[in-house]
C-alpha cells in the first residue's frame, strides 16, 4: 500500500515502546557501488531520538548490541 512518509514515521515512533533496544547502522552498499555509504537519516536518527527520550540502549555497532544481549 502507497503510505505518506509521515505515517511511515508514526507508525515506526509507536512501535519502538514494543523494543528493547536499537541497532542503528550505516547503509552501504558494496556490491553496486564501492564509495557508496550514508550515515545520514532523518528518519533513524528521529527513530534514535526516541528509543534516548524513553531510556532504551541505542547500539552503534553489532558487537556491542550482541553483548548487551547477552548480558541481558
Amino acid at each position: 500500500f502507497p503510505r505518506a512518509y509521515n505515517d511511515w514515521i508514526e507508525y515506526d515512533l509507536a512501535m519502538i515502546k514494543r523494543y528493547d533496544g536499537c541497532l542503528r547502522l550505516n547503509a552501504s552498499h558494496t556490491n553496486t557501488n564501492p564509495f557508496y555509504l550514508v550515515t545520514d537519516s532523518a528518519g533513524a536518527d528521529r527513530e534514535v531520538a526516541e528509543f534516548r527520550k524513553q531510556f532504551k540502549p541505542v547500539f552503534f555497532d553489532i558487537e556491542s548490541c550482541y553483548q548487551w544481549a547477552e548480558s541481558w
